[in-house]
């Protein structure tokens, strides 16, 4: 069934998206504190 893996998929993406904005913050806050 086509639709499920469409959403898990689009899940996963969105998983990763959020894993690489967190990490993306988390640098910034790195950058301010040695600043």
């Amino acid at each position: 069934f086509i639709g499920g893996q469409m959403i898990k998929y689009i899940c996963k993406c969105n998983e990763y998206l959020l894993e690489e904005e967190s990490n993306r913050i988390r640098e910034k806050r790195k950058q301010k504190d040695e600043k």
